[in-house]
């Protein structure tokens, strides 16, 4: 990847370089130039993949001079900044820039995917014949359309995006957040012909074709409106399929912040307003509401009518729907179900009961008698699996249904790496950085599973940690006194004939053995004198003994200390009585 890099704040193009330099990024080659003259030559003397432009306020004009030169052709370029504001990072995209990305929140992987998601973006606007213009607006103007309320459709389960946009109108005080939330397609196709939408966010699993159909038809609806997706994978290769599929922007659901989905809906929101279509495409929706009379009927067609006219045109598809095809059973078991909050712990509050619809070794169905079904889209379920005992799991859900008898919630068992219980997350390892046995999940969150019963805490073994800061300490041979493994064992020689025992330096007399005591020279080890081991002498005190104690040597905050002083913790691991669908699929 061969980047051109516009510098105009002094700075950031030096830590970029060292941080391509630390990750060995061997692909990603960094070019820079310090003014628009000089960029200009680089791009005529040779391609780029992508522009990186630093800025700094939301009236500079470098960015759109340079956008709107004849230099920068079709490269895309992404506007870098180290203020995160509503204003600058909408200007820089109505100034002709793909992306505006804040600085502080970058690192090498991340500005890759985003460069890549903004080529493919760039190029997926060349082909539909899609030119850019110079709005007839400022970033202002737009972000005061609407008294600055912009309305968002979610399609998914999940209404955490939905909090976590209200949660991050703080930072964005020009604008506020309406959030619709649809769990059907045929859902999604009447609020498109009811309302006018500033963004559609899309939650899709996986990255499989399902996902990227998904995708397809729903970026197809939107006509026009961005659509945001949120996956659960950070592949490079999919988020740029995603791209290539229609939807404007795509976010790892794991890392999603409400910063990030604001940001995300604004710049969206910017780079619509600044793309005009020149191949003259229909709009389905606009053609189906001023369809002509149908021949013979004097009554023009009521407005059911006609909405069910263009529902019916519309692809009877529904990929939101779960698509597994496994074969199912439906023993009558009693389930318990508790959503989990992004952190891991148990929404408390929100638990429900049911009764299980239909089981398969990948995932489960359930029907729950409440009026509201559970917000999030992962819950730990228990399962109700003989005389009165409980197994438990991880499911991400994939559909909700409304019917007659309540809610129907189906979906998946999580896979190892997303699921809450999995053993990395109960049981404690040794992080050799830290020099402490530490869980996947914090402790505190352990504690609430406890509580509700679905964990339960064992002593797995005790362990001697340091009386400072309780990690745990290496330990070996050394000064009792003080802790010191500075200690040295002096070497002493016993003289048979007049058992005097001294230090070597004391028998040594010009070239030759002597003992002190009788003056016997001319001493032969061996047949006079022998070598025995003396005392030690400790360098960092005045202690000395023949006799070496225990001590421990904490590396985490280089505390010495006789193992005497050693405070002994327990180590506390959970256990959870898991669920085996194959064995419950045996038995039914």
């Amino acid at each position: 990847m061969k980047l051109l890099y516009l510098e105009q704040v002094p700075g950031y193009a030096a830590l970029l370089r060292a941080d391509l330099a630390r990750s060995k990024r061997e692909d990603c080659r960094l070019t820079l130039v310090y003014n628009l003259k000089a960029a200009a030559a680089r791009l005529d003397e040779e391609d780029f993949d992508a522009i990186l432009v630093d800025i700094a306020l939301a009236s500079d004009i470098s960015l759109a001079a340079f956008a709107q030169s004849q230099c920068a052709g079709t490269t895309p370029i992404v506007a870098l900044t180290d203020r995160d504001e509503e204003v600058l990072g909408v200007a820089a995209i109505m100034a002709g820039a793909q992306d505006c990305l804040v600085t502080s929140n970058l690192n090498v992987e991340l500005l890759r995917r985003r460069i890549l998601i903004a080529m493919e973006r760039r190029r997926r606007l060349l082909r539909q014949g899609v030119s850019v213009r110079t709005p007839l607006e400022n970033a202002k103007e737009l972000l005061g359309r609407n008294n600055g309320r912009l309305r968002v459709l979610q399609i998914g389960d999940d209404s955490g995006y939905g909090h976590l946009l209200e949660s991050g109108q703080h930072s964005y005080r020009q604008v506020s957040f309406l959030v619709d939330r649809e769990t059907s397609l045929a859902a999604v196709k009447r609020t498109l012909l009811e309302r006018t939408l500033d963004a559609i966010l899309l939650d899709v699993c996986g990255v499989g074709s399902e996902a990227c159909e998904c995708v397809s038809q729903v970026a197809e609806l939107a006509h026009g409106t961005p659509v945001i997706v949120l996956g659960d994978s950070n592949e490079e290769d999919f988020c740029t399929n995603v791209i290539r599929l229609g939807a404007d922007d795509y976010g790892d659901r794991d890392h999603v912040t409400p910063s990030f989905l604001a940001r995300a809906i604004l710049l969206a929101r910017a780079r619509a307003a600044t793309e005009t279509a020149e191949t003259g495409r229909g709009e389905l929706v606009s053609r189906a509401l001023t369809m002509p009379e149908p021949a013979g009927s004097d009554d023009p067609p009521s407005e059911a009518e006609r909405e069910q006219e263009v529902i019916q045109s519309l692809p009877p598809s529904d990929p939101i729907e779960d698509p597994r095809r496994d074969q199912r059973h439906s023993p009558p078991r009693s389930v318990m179900a508790i959503p989990v909050f992004p952190n891991g712990r148990p929404d408390e509050n929100n638990c429900v009961e049911g009764r299980m619809t239909s089981l398969s070794d990948g995932g489960m169905a359930f029907r729950i008698d409440k009026r509201h079904p559970p917000a999030s889209n992962r819950l730990v379920v228990g399962i109700e699996v003989e005389d009165g005992h409980w197994a438990f799991t991880t499911l991400e859900v994939r559909r909700t249904e409304k019917g007659e008898q309540g809610h129907e919630i189906a979906g998946r068992f999580a896979p190892e790496n997303r699921d809450l219980l999995r053993t990395p997350n109960l049981i404690p390892t040794l992080n050799p950085a830290t020099c402490r046995f530490a869980t996947g999940l914090a402790d505190e969150t352990l504690s609430h599973w406890a509580r509700m019963g679905i964990l339960h805490p064992t002593v797995m073994d005790h362990v001697l940690v340091c009386p400072e800061c309780h990690a745990v300490p290496t330990f070996r041979y050394g000064c009792p006194a003080c802790g010191s493994m500075r200690v040295t064992r002096s070497t002493m020689i016993h003289h048979y004939a007049c058992a005097y025992v001294g230090d070597v330096s004391e028998f040594e007399r010009e070239g030759e053995m002597a003992c002190p005591k009788c003056h016997t020279r001319s001493l032969v080890v061996g047949s006079d004198y022998e070598h025995i081991l003396g005392s030690y002498d400790c360098w960092d005190c005045d202690w000395r003994d023949s006799q070496l104690e225990m001590v421990g040597h904490c590396r985490a905050c280089d505390l010495q200390f006789p193992v005497g002083q050693c405070p002994e913790d327990p180590l506390v691991g959970y256990h959870v009585e898991r669920l085996d669908p194959n064995t419950l699929v045996d038995a039914n």
